[in-house]
């Protein structure tokens, strides 16, 4: 499988948390952050090339609510949701 790791820490969140990208080789990534009730883009982050990343996103004040991460990248598009409490 292409993507090895995606994932949000901590799930729930205050608003600050980090992204956890592995991929099997190489790729550029687009990340965005859609809020859930509204398709509301809040965040758009680019990676340059690369097949290990740490994203540290401070989106403080941040509403309480679901949001989803999009991850765009060569070969296709991967959601994860979470929460902000």
């Amino acid at each position: 499988e292409f993507v090895k790791i995606f994932e949000v820490f901590p799930n729930p969140t205050q608003g600050r948390f980090t992204i956890s990208l592995q991929f099997a080789e190489e790729t550029f990534a687009t990340l965005s952050i859609w809020e859930v009730l509204t398709g509301k883009i809040i965040k758009q982050i680019n990676l340059d090339e690369g097949d290990n990343f740490l994203v540290n996103v401070d989106l403080l004040p941040l509403p309480p609510g679901a949001y989803i991460l999009r991850m765009d990248y060569r070969g296709g598009v991967r959601y994860l949701r979470f929460v902000v409490n």
